[in-house]
């Protein structure tokens, strides 16, 4: 049997990792009848938030927290998903035992029945793939840190009033709050045990570091590069890819590292960070600043090929930002020059109170296709944090963009 009542039967999978003799079947929304399509094609008809929150009834997945702002000024916050109604749902496994009718769906519930926010009194929202309102049911288990979230929000209250222009100036923000912290941290331990009086300039570079990770910060690869070989030793491994994978990630490191540090025993606490800073110092010696160990990389997808692949490199470019900034350009535990892994992909800005005033800017350019001229025509705007207006009135159209393209099928 392939399937049951409760979803396809998983436990012959390899991602799987049963108990002999366990059958065990994964049940999940995106099982169930639901409709993403038309929900957005309503909410792109609302007109209040209200109305917003009641289109997105039958939203299944991917949920996510979805953002309204109106010409009128009002804002809001809902979750667009689908939820399963427990009686009872233990934490502790995932496992759940299908004898037990609590555990068991009775029914479902999506956006219209779920928290939201509408007008809140500060005047501001923001969502960054942070852990969203607390409801009655489990929402989900993981989720981004909060730190994305927890900066947008400082920038948004910086100012009683903003304007088109901060909210781009946000989007290209490179500050990780928890990375300066952390730094300030690791400086007072490391001096505190007194080590690193051979390091003094490595030291200082890290000392007057705020956590900006900003292309020509020479902060941000010590900081790199002293992660890189402090986090493994904290947990008995000599190199990062010889940890747990989890440990390495970075809630785990904001959550973790300061306290499992301090409860080493002195003796190892100063062994630790001695081989640490000694190792990162060297490293950081010729990287003077985060750009030249932080690189984006503008490729085809098949600059995937063995051999061939580098004549599909289209650029190699020193960039900010690094894995829970605003503007986020993900990487691991790096101690050299490396790729961004994943981020921010691209940058939209809308006054809604002028159709006319809207900016936009994509990652890379309008399309895929190998030797048009909208490949990559977009990464100097992006490089330069600039983007392109994108009128929405049909004469400002016509005036601004004269050329038009006629699609056929012959």
């Amino acid at each position: 049997m392939r399937r049951s009542r409760f979803g396809p039967i998983v436990s012959d999978a390899k991602v799987a990792r049963s108990r002999p003799g366990d059958t065990i079947a994964l049940r999940w929304i995106g099982h169930e009848a639901t409709d993403e399509v038309t929900a957005l094609l309503r909410a792109s008809r609302a007109t209040t938030p209200e109305g917003f929150r009641a289109a997105f009834a039958g939203f299944g997945v991917s949920a996510q927290n979805m953002l309204v702002a109106g010409a009128d000024g009002r804002i809001g916050q809902i979750m667009a998903a689908t939820l399963p109604v427990r009686t009872r749902f233990p934490p502790a496994d995932p496992v759940l035992d299908a004898g037990d009718p609590d555990t068991h769906w009775h029914g479902l519930v999506d956006a219209p029945d779920l928290p939201w926010i509408a007008d809140p009194p500060d005047g501001v929202l923001a969502t960054a793939n942070n852990r969203p309102t607390d409801t009655a049911l489990p929402v989900g288990f993981f989720f981004s840190a909060d730190e994305r979230v927890r900066r947008l929000y400082a920038l948004l209250h910086a100012k009683d009033r903003l304007a088109p222009e901060d909210l781009a100036a946000l989007q290209a923000d490179t500050v990780s709050p928890d990375s300066g912290a952390l730094a300030r941290h690791l400086v007072e331990a490391i001096r505190t045990a007194g080590i690193g009086g051979d390091q003094s300039g490595f030291l200082d570079r890290l000392a007057g570091w705020e956590g900006d990770y900003a292309a020509g910060s020479s902060g941000a690869p010590a900081f790199e590069a002293l992660l890189h070989h402090l986090v493994p030793r904290v947990y008995g491994a000599e190199t990062a890819e010889a940890m747990p994978r989890l440990m390495a990630q970075w809630n785990a490191i904001t959550a973790f590292l300061a306290d499992d540090l301090a409860a080493l025993a002195p003796d190892r606490r100063r062994q630790v960070l001695a081989e640490a800073v000694g190792l990162a110092a060297i490293d950081a010696v010729p990287i003077p600043v985060w750009g030249d160990m932080h690189r984006m990389r503008v490729a085809h997808i098949l600059a995937a090929l063995p051999v061939l692949g580098r004549f599909f490199v289209f650029g190699d470019y020193p960039t900010g930002g690094s894995r829970e900034t605003p503007m986020k350009t993900a990487h691991g535990l790096v101690r050299g020059r490396h790729n961004a892994t994943y981020g921010s992909m691209a940058r939209h800005v809308a006054d809604m109170s002028d159709p006319d005033a809207s900016w936009i800017t994509l990652f890379g350019g309008q399309d895929g296709w190998l030797g048009s001229e909208g490949l990559t025509d977009q990464i100097p705007l992006w490089r330069e944090r600039r983007s392109i207006r994108l009128p929405l009135r049909p004469e400002t159209v016509a005036r601004e963009f004269p050329t038009l393209i006629r699609l056929s099928r012959t």
